[in-house]
């Protein structure tokens, strides 16, 4: 991304076109392919850390391996942790073993079929603990259509959850919020003074607030919560 950021710049330059407005779509350009990339990654990530096991009593367990080590305190640690993910991956598979922190699904709430990963609502128990989990399975596992049968066993259909959901009311308000702090900040700047100036901070504060209330409730809304 630096340097497509670097080379891009360099190129209007020596091209004589330092616009704001074309530095302003390079900008935008580049952090929409680092977020694409980045959501492509993350997303192929999980589906290496996350493993299922099927006991012979017909329990599936479920674990994040990712989730055994502990996080890497600093940027260089990145790389190593990312090995040792790895390694613990390739050593839980090869033991067969069921590891002692992995969570019992015992009951499928729903299943969302996503455009390239399926967003499983289920309740799980860990040791004696219970909890509402979702779980997020990106396509491309081995034995993927068998682990969707699993899964579907253990759902529970009802009615309420088969019907088509609307807006709901979080993403609905806090979008509206949006909106209006947004209008407010637009009417109370300097270059607009409709508004007290002492107005467009807080207004601009209260806007992020609202946009990113309104990104968890999108989240939430996409993982079938």
């Amino acid at each position: 991304m630096l340097a497509l950021s670097a080379g891009g710049a360099v190129f209007l330059l020596s091209a004589g076109l330092s616009s704001a407005w074309l530095s302003l779509a390079l900008c935008l350009l580049v952090t929409a392919l680092a977020a694409m990339l980045s959501l492509r990654l993350g997303r192929s990530l999980h589906r290496d850390t996350l493993m299922f096991f099927l006991t012979p009593q017909d329990r599936l367990f479920a674990i994040d391996i990712s989730s055994m080590l502990p996080y890497p305190q600093k940027v260089s640690n990145f790389f190593t942790s990312a090995m040792d993910i790895q390694k613990a991956v390739q050593k839980t598979a090869a033991s067969g073993r069921l590891p002692p922190n992995a969570g019992e699904i015992i009951k499928v709430i729903s299943i969302s079929d996503r455009m390239s990963y399926y967003a499983v609502r289920c309740i799980m128990t860990y040791g004696r603990r219970t909890a509402r989990q979702t779980l997020i399975i990106v396509e491309g596992y081995e034995n993927e259509s068998e682990l969707l049968f699993q899964l579907r066993r253990r759902e529970r259909w009802n009615d309420e959850l088969l019907k088509k959901r609307g807006i709901p009311m979080g993403i609905l308000i806090s979008f509206l919020c949006m909106c209006a702090f947004i209008f407010l900040c637009t009417q109370s700047h300097e270059a607009v003074s409709r508004l007290p100036k002492e107005m467009y901070f807080p207004c601009l504060g209260l806007a992020y607030i609202s946009a990113v209330c309104l990104a968890i409730f999108s989240i939430k809304r996409k993982r079938g919560e």
